[in-house]
């Protein structure tokens, strides 16, 4: 004898079971590409897309979908064509910016740098105004803009001097003779030579406009990895984070680059990086 078909309530119920297994594996893991893979193969059920189709997205999440929102729902759940590469290596910066947001996780102020912090932000402040105006024509957020000032030249920041070439801190009337050399801007032109830094590479303005900074941008995630894009990629390219971004937190230690391509793991760096800077400014510390 045959066995009779499942009734369509009992395959309902069963499409509702399994989309909410998928649904809390998707929430469950820790890495962004997998709880996008795990949402994307949930949606993929062909019975979970009439399923979903019936159910409201309010009784999904309340099923176990948690953090996987409707407008992602929406996105994943037809297939797409994969996108053009906007450069030759365009998934190592979206894995830059995903395994950035995996450490600001587990990130935390080791407290080094508390006072200097607090001068930065008194800084910042009395010299907003430069910042915002460089963020305007760049599209690059005024607190990254700072951050970035205090990394390639803290003395200068400090002194509210704005004497060098935003590139590498390098003084301003000389050719520069560190990456990137060969680029010089007269004195009192800290304005223009912060611009062209911030603009004249076109690998860069890529990243920037896939990460979709802007200068109204509050995705800290996206600041420290266009950041970390800009300094270079060598710690990332090892595996570590940098402390370019990470230094004064839990996440690193010792060890940076000292000259271009030479890396000391014993040397102390001994500014602040990125990301403290950054939440700082923006008043989350």
């Amino acid at each position: 004898m045959v066995p009779p078909l499942p009734s369509a309530a009992t395959r309902e119920e069963r499409a509702r079971s399994a989309y909410i297994i998928r649904a809390r594996a998707a929430n469950a893991a820790e890495d962004i590409a997998e709880r996008q893979a795990a949402a994307h193969d949930m949606f993929r059920l062909p019975p979970m897309l009439d399923v979903a189709g019936r159910m409201s997205y309010s009784d999904a999440l309340n099923l176990g979908m948690g953090p996987i929102t409707r407008e992602f729902a929406q996105r994943v759940a037809a297939p797409k064509k994969p996108e053009p590469a906007l450069y030759p290596n365009a998934n190592v910066n979206f894995a830059l910016y995903n395994t950035n947001a995996k450490r600001v996780r587990n990130a935390y102020s080791t407290g080094r740098f508390d006072d200097s912090l607090a001068r930065i932000q008194a800084v910042f402040q009395a010299n907003k105004e430069m910042y915002d105006r460089i963020a305007e024509s760049t599209g690059v957020p005024a607190e990254l803009i700072a951050a970035m000032h205090v990394r390639e030249n803290y003395s200068d920041f400090l002194a509210g001097n704005f004497n060098v070439h935003l590139h590498n801190g390098q003084v301003l009337g000389r050719t520069t003779t560190i990456v990137p050399a060969g680029i010089q801007f007269p004195e009192g032109q800290f304005y223009e030579a912060a611009v062209h830094a911030l603009t004249f590479d076109r690998y860069r303005n890529d990243v920037k406009e896939r990460y979709e900074l802007s200068a109204d941008s509050r995705d800290i995630i996206a600041m420290i990895s266009w950041a970390e894009v800009f300094n270079g990629q060598g710690h990332f390219n090892a595996g570590r984070p940098s402390p370019y971004v990470f230094n004064g937190t839990n996440l690193h230690d010792r060890g940076t680059f000292i000259a271009d391509g030479v890396f000391d793991p014993y040397a102390d760096d001994v500014r602040p990086g990125i990301y403290l800077i950054i939440r700082a400014l923006m008043g989350l510390e």
